[in-house]
């Protein structure tokens, strides 16, 4: 049976703090790009030093300290240091436009800002919405709201022992342990609100399922303000006093000399990271690796297969959630390869899925609708925005907007998105059914399909193809593959040559703006 605590009544801040004095000579996280590491003992200091920072400058219990900065050991000393003290972490991406960062702070009730020049150049605009600003790196302002991590620790140094317990003591497990934005790619953006205690369980679910130990170095090429880099790989292994590798930015190359010379055990990424480390994984030693977990998006059986084979990750671990309630469903190490290729896993323990038509009706085995689950671990709700919360979260139930299908063993098939359906003459087609086919063209890297309007059929389905580095190929050829593959109701009418895909910063297409190519008369891109 799968696992699932649901019985550890602790906060965040209270678990991890266990495991800092058990493992204190333990190596904690790492960062090569600066040649940072911190010990488990040291880490712990830091931490210390930066909340007694953090009070002297106003924070507290149910703070909202928005975090809009790189990847780096700061991010994650300032995301501890800031739930030691109960206040809430809104985790905010540094990639979006100042415009959107601007609405999300506004939205979030954010009073404290920590940043960089990296993050928000000269625009200083952002300042006005909040009433403290701490920089990551030195700087030199007039402004007496904008600190540096130097004067933060400056002012703890006058904060005590036990001012600081007095702080922490006051946070409880029902409280809300941070704000994660979901990404936006089908609406506006909404803020998670994830709890403590909830978040806690769903993790330590996630190490009993996985094997993670003390023995094992991840090197995450997630972004920490997405919930799988951050709780789920960096809380993750600090749990059992593993080590952290950090890498401020996804490449290839640099991931692999990483792997090699660090050793890693395990590597979590998106399924294009892992198809960009197939190409020159060759090149390297990668024999340390033992685990992987794909996280944010479909990844298809025979890329799993690669990954297995030549990346030499026998145990590759896919799972199934949403910012809104992560861990739905997870693979084991003892599952077979077959389902670690083409499912998702089973629903942990606690976890109920069901199958449901667009009248709401339970499916049977086998039928594909929209997936709904009901967790203990759920989300608290939509901060600010309870018509969307009572939307999502229906008696219970987490309506997920997925498709997908059960079979006898209760292994859950994801078949895309519920809004992603392609409706053409009145068929409905999934788009990763078709992207699985033209993905096993030998020389096809990945693609993504979506549907376009049309005029006599409603809608009709454009494949947006990369090839793999170098690839030798003829566009007669592609198209008699797919033609020759697929029935002709799912053969795209359109398809075209991209040599990159539009991505989120957490490795998702968007498919949003490959639909506005082809509606936008003045893109450029190559038809087949």
């Amino acid at each position: 049976m799968i696992i699932m605590k649901k019985n550890v009544n602790k906060t965040m801040n209270q678990y991890l703090e266990e495991k800092f004095v058990e493992y204190a000579n333990n190596t904690a996280m790492v960062y090569p790009e600066e040649n940072v590491s911190y010990t488990y003992k040291e880490l712990s200091e830091r931490v210390n030093s930066l909340a007694k920072g953090l009070i002297a400058a106003g924070v507290k219990k149910e703070t909202h300290v928005a975090l809009l900065a790189p990847t780096s050991p700061d991010w994650i000393l300032y995301f501890l240091a800031t739930t030691k003290l109960g206040g809430i972490p809104v985790c905010l991406n540094d990639k979006n436009t100042m415009t959107e960062i601007k609405s999300l702070v506004t939205h979030s009730d954010s009073t404290v800002l920590v940043t960089s020049k990296e993050s928000i150049g000269n625009d200083t605009t952002l300042f006005d919405a909040v009433e403290t600003v701490i920089f990551l790196e030195e700087t030199i302002s007039i402004q007496t709201k904008v600190k540096d991590t130097e004067i933060i620790e400056a002012l703890g140094e006058k904060v005590s022992d036990e001012t600081l317990q007095e702080y922490v003591a006051k946070t409880s497990p029902e409280d809300t342990l941070l704000f994660l934005y979901t990404s936006g790619t089908t609406g506006n953006p909404k803020a998670v609100m994830l709890g403590q205690s909830r978040i806690l369980n769903n993790v330590l679910t996630f190490i009993d399922n996985f094997g993670y130990t003390q023995e094992d170095a991840i090197l995450s090429a997630l972004p920490l303000f997405h919930v799988m880099g951050c709780l789920f790989t960096a809380m993750l292994i600090f749990m059992v006093g593993g080590k952290l590798v950090l890498t401020k930015k996804f490449s290839t190359k640099k991931a692999l000399q990483i792997i090699q010379d660090i050793k890693c055990t395990s590597f979590h990424g998106v399924p294009t990271m892992y198809q960009f480390m197939l190409n020159y994984c060759k090149d390297y030693d990668v024999t340390s690796l033992k685990k992987g977990m794909l996280a944010g998006a479909y990844c298809a059986p025979e890329v799993i297969n690669e990954i297995q084979d030549k990346l030499g990750i026998e145990n590759i671990f896919s799972c199934y959630g949403q910012s809104e309630g992560v861990g739905f469903t997870q693979i084991r190490m003892s599952d077979s390869d077959e389902k670690k290729r083409t499912t998702v896993g089973r629903a942990v323990d606690g976890v109920e899925l069901k199958i449901v038509n667009d009248e709401g009706e339970t499916l049977p085995t086998g039928q594909v609708g929209e997936i709904l689950a009901y967790m203990p671990g759920c989300m608290l709700g939509y901060y600010k925005n309870q018509e969307a919360t009572d939307a999502t979260i229906v008696d219970g139930w987490i309506h997920t907007g997925d498709l997908g299908f059960l079979d006898k063993e209760g292994y859950l098939t994801i078949k895309g998105r519920k809004k992603e359906l392609i409706i053409r003459g009145g068929e409905n087609i999934s788009p990763s059914e078709i992207e699985d086919v033209i993905r096993s063209y030998a020389m096809v890297h990945d693609v993504a399909v979506v549907g376009v309007p049309d005029k006599v059929l409603g809608e009709e389905i454009a494949a947006f193809i990369q090839m793999k580095p170098g690839a030798n190929f003829s566009s007669e050829e592609v198209m008699a593959y797919i033609s020759q593959s697929l029935p002709k109701f799912k053969t795209p009418k359109y398809v075209y040559y991209m040599d990159e895909m539009p991505m989120t910063s957490t490795g998702k297409i968007l498919k949003r703006k490959l639909v506005e190519m082809i509606t936008n008369p003045a893109a450029n891109v190559k038809l087949a």
